[in-house]
């Protein structure tokens, strides 16, 4: 059998993690192509004349630090030899884009002209030329400091801080979302010609995905690409959780300030709906926690091989079908098996023959008995089935049993043949002798060694 790499519960999930860097990479080409075109539109007449309606709203300083973003984040994401020269650039733009952000931000709050807006181009289409929201300039800031000192936050100690500015980031891109629907355009005192443009919000949704993928390498945000039960509840409550109640709170203002609903019955009806939502949300999650849950009952129960119980899964169930066999008074019968042959195929032909030995008698067992049977594999090339029957059904099933193995010996053409001994014990409820489930498998197990010593005599004096 391959060696098969187990990873723990926080370990990240290879799958997803190329999932989620093929959905970076689109969402920063996108970022990369809007922004340079608009940067390319305030630099050169010629391509603004080709840029659609209103352009211009995402200011030169905005589309450059942007455009330098998703430029950065496509480099830190993406696997190269030459790491020195990756990180001199890497922290070069990242430290231009704290710059950006700084400025803007000091003029923000201080209401002093640097002259920095206009530094590359006049704007000649606003009365605050060249000047960001007081919103983009905080983005950018953020960002710009989580790109700055990437290495820095991979230490333990720090992770906190990464994943505080990253949660930062979130949060104002919701903020900013916030204010369009309640035409709430001057949260932060800044001027209403300085909103937050459609392109460049839509620019920061992409950045603070691609942000949030990067950063789950590690720290907080790695719950999202694990492969435990956390993680994947985590995948499907943190979008909902994030995004639901932003969007029908929203949907509520909007309907109110269009007039569709009166303010009172928009609030009672978007109460009632995030109840309703959340309400079905909860049972969901259950049914998936459920559903997360057998799956991990049945990898501990079961043979990874052979898709039938383990010995703990056999145990565990043999207990609980004897003890409803004794409240009924119904004889049980267990029958163990044991393959004939198998150390000699291991040893001439591979363990890899070997591994398809067992996986071809499961298969007959499986096919022979009754799905209300136990088959369980208890060791090696050891196998028992438990039947809630007497002792001559459990024979008639086992003579099921040779001539169906009979059968496939003689349809498959494989380099070995399936043999086995078996063995069998039979317990009657109404004899009312204490029994122990495991004493029962003991017992049938020495009436199978009984029956493989009897065939070795047999060859051996024939």
């Amino acid at each position: 059998m391959p060696i098969k790499k187990f990873l723990s519960s926080n370990s990240p999930s290879p799958k997803l993690l190329n999932r989620l860097v093929g959905m970076q990479n689109f969402s920063l080409i996108l970022v990369m192509i809007i922004t340079g075109a608009i940067f390319c539109g305030w630099m050169f007449p010629i391509v603004a004349r080709a840029l659609p309606l209103n352009w211009h709203l995402m200011k030169t300083n905005t589309s450059l630090a942007m455009l330098l973003a998703s430029v950065t984040i496509y480099f830190l994401i993406k696997p190269t030899q030459h790491y020195f020269l990756k990180r001199c650039l890497t922290r070069l733009s990242a430290f231009i884009i704290v710059f950006i952000g700084t400025v803007n931000l000091f003029e923000a709050l201080t209401e002093v002209n640097t002259g920095i807006d206009t530094f590359l181009v006049n704007d000649a289409t606003s009365f605050l030329p060249g000047e960001m929201s007081f919103e983009i300039a905080s983005f950018l800031e953020i960002m710009g400091l989580i790109l700055l000192f990437d290495s820095v936050w991979k230490k333990r100690s720090l992770l906190f801080i990464a994943d505080t500015l990253t949660t930062l980031l979130i949060m104002i891109v919701l903020i900013i979302s916030a204010e369009y629907c309640f035409n709430a355009m001057q949260f932060f005192g800044s001027a209403f010609e300085l909103r937050t443009s459609p392109p460049s919000l839509i620019c920061m949704y992409l950045l603070t995905f691609s942000i949030l993928g990067y950063r789950s390498s590690s720290g907080f945000f790695s719950v999202l690409v694990g492969v435990g039960i956390g993680s994947q509840i985590a995948r499907t409550a943190f979008p909902f959780a994030l995004i639901v109640p932003v969007v029908i709170i929203c949907g509520g203002a909007y309907m109110t300030t269009t007039g569709l609903l009166s303010s009172s019955f928009s609030a009672t009806f978007m109460t009632a709906l995030l109840s309703g939502l959340f309400s079905i949300f909860v049972i969901f999650m259950s049914k998936k926690i459920n559903y997360l849950e057998q799956a991990l009952r049945d990898m501990s129960l079961k043979d990874e091989l052979t898709q039938i119980y383990n010995r703990r899964g056999f145990y565990l169930l043999g207990e609980h079908l004897m003890q409803e066999c004794i409240r009924q008074a119904t004889p049980l019968t267990i029958l163990f098996f044991d393959l004939d042959g198998l150390k000699r195929v291991n040893d001439t032909q591979g363990h890899e023959m070997g591994s398809k030995f067992i996986l071809d008698f499961s298969k007959l067992l499986r096919t022979t008995f009754r799905e209300s049977d136990v088959i369980g594999r208890v060791g090696g090339d050891e196998f028992s089935v438990i039947i809630c029957c007497g002792k001559e059904e459990a024979m008639t099933a086992l003579e099921r049993l040779n001539q169906a193995t009979t059968l496939e010996n003689k349809q498959q053409n494989r380099p070995y043949v399936i043999r086995f001994s078996a063995g069998s014990v039979t317990f009657e409820p109404t004899n009312k002798e204490p029994a122990l489930f495991e004493n029962l498998v003991a017992k049938a197990d020495a009436a199978m060694y009984k029956q493989k010593q009897l065939k070795k005599h047999s060859l051996i004096y024939s």
